[in-house]
């Protein structure tokens, strides 16, 4: 499946809303994330400065996307940045591509630096575990395409270069 830059930029938004990675399918994350970005009393998370306006328009638009309404998280990595495997579902999919989507730290300027050593030296241990997993789910993905913004657009330069033997595309925002 190929995703366009739009695409890729909208999956880059939804991982800094609270919940990205918690079920099965963007679609039931979304509707669960809406409830919550509608209520006023709730307290949800959002990172990179979205309002919770931008945060609805951005889940809104996901839904409008046939393409993008099929995917499934298949795992996810917390571990002070946040990488989800998405997989298309639809019957198009025949060859089991992934998309690996990984979100910034959200201001963390030690994880921030973590990852600009990783790119210009030796790689830092935080960069080298989330490689490894990125190596790892490659092996068991199929992972295509990756993007990330922002610390996590520095980790999707490392696996391009580093792992992505399956890779048809990178593409890094604020990275």
């Amino acid at each position: 499946m190929k995703y366009t830059h739009e695409e890729l930029a909208l999956l880059n938004q939804y991982m800094y809303i609270e919940g990205a990675e918690e079920k099965d399918t963007l679609k039931d994350n979304i509707i669960d994330m809406k409830k919550k970005l509608k209520d006023p009393n709730s307290k949800i998370r959002l990172g990179a400065e979205l309002s919770r306006k931008e945060a609805l328009d951005t889940l809104e638009r996901i839904e409008k996307n046939p393409k993008l309404m099929h995917l499934k998280i298949m795992e996810s990595y917390n571990n002070n940045n946040l990488g989800v495997i998405l997989q298309d579902t639809s019957k198009d999919n025949i060859n089991k591509e992934s998309l690996l989507v990984s979100r910034g730290t959200g201001g963390d300027n030690d994880i921030w630096r973590d990852s600009f050593k990783g790119i210009i030296g030796e790689l830092t241990p935080e960069s080298l575990k989330y490689l490894n997993w990125t190596k790892e789910k490659d092996n068991e993905y199929n992972i295509t395409y990756t993007t990330g913004q922002s610390n996590e657009g520095c980790q999707t330069q490392i696996f391009a270069v580093e792992a992505g033997k399956n890779l048809k595309e990178a593409i890094s925002f604020d990275g």
